[in-house]
């Protein structure tokens, strides 16, 4: 994974750790959440795309992810984190995105899932209809679902779904809820 930046509560960077020490320590550091819509607009009946993860992640294997994800690599901005983390999870096979997808950073928060993974997280909102090609290594399968049975279902079975994809719903459904016309 190469050099996370060290950030403090302000997000200000403080220094650079490669991935293992920074995990180890539970350093803060940054980290970027997508969720992809099928559809142009964010109301509640849209389908989201869900990604597993892939049963060879060390980490949260097989479980519901948000469409892409993860850190924010030293000197990276977090738009460019976003855009690689697409390009690399969903596009892998054609080793770029597809023109047409636009981002929109919906909030900024606190994503400490564990005491070793503490990040300043951006959530960022696109919509691209497909088609995908993940990366095995990363995504086992992806799907859509409508957000509604997303949310009813992670109140049943949050088990079935990572912390950050938890928190990055939550995160949505406040900011869609307070910004978002029905």
């Amino acid at each position: 994974m190469g050099l996370l930046d060290i950030v403090n509560e302000e997000d200000l960077v403080v220094g650079r750790e490669d991935f293992i020490k920074v995990h180890c320590e539970g350093l803060r550091h940054r980290s970027v959440q997508l969720l992809l819509f099928k559809y142009p607009g964010y109301q509640i009946n849209n389908e989201l795309l869900l990604a597993q993860r892939s049963k060879r992640q060390e980490t949260s294997s097989m479980l519901f992810h948000p469409s892409a994800g993860g850190h924010v690599r030293s000197r990276q901005t977090y738009i460019e984190a976003a855009l690689n983390q697409l390009r690399d999870e969903l596009f892998n096979e054609i080793g770029s995105l597809p023109t047409g997808i636009s981002f929109k950073e919906i909030c900024r928060y606190k994503n400490d899932t564990r005491p070793t993974n503490r990040e300043n997280t951006r959530l960022y909102v696109a919509s691209y209809p497909g088609p995908f090609f993940p990366d095995p290594k990363e995504i086992e399968c992806v799907f859509w679902k409508k957000t509604v049975d997303v949310s009813l279902d992670m109140a049943s079975n949050a088990d079935g779904y990572t912390q950050s994809f938890i928190n990055a719903m939550r995160n949505y459904m406040k900011w869609q809820k307070d910004n978002v016309t029905r």
